[in-house]
């Protein structure tokens, strides 16, 4: 056992006389798996905060979006996602 620490510790020793050595190739590296690990990180927590996570309200599966799809005044298509009340209650009574 006292051999196996022996052999760490001169490891650590050429390791970190190797990165003060090639402090330029050693902090790109650095910088590169700082760079990697964060955007894997940020990635899995905004998957897992929109996809896997549940919605915070009780029966997340009975909500709906309104939208209505119409044309505006140059006769050209448009889809208008905000709702009124009264546009609201009438689609909720069919």
């Amino acid at each position: 056992m006292l051999a196996w620490l022996e052999s760490l510790r001169a490891d650590a020793v050429f390791g970190w006389r190797q990165l003060k050595k090639h402090w330029v190739t050693s902090a790109a590296a650095i910088l590169s798996l700082a760079l990697g690990i964060g955007a894997c990180t940020s990635a899995f927590r905004l998957i897992e905060a929109l996809l896997l996570r549940p919605l915070p309200v009780p029966n997340p599966d009975r909500l709906y979006s309104l939208s209505r799809q119409g044309l505006n005044l140059m006769a050209s298509p448009v889809l208008t996602k905000t709702a009124s009340t009264r546009f609201f209650f009438r689609c909720a009574r069919r």
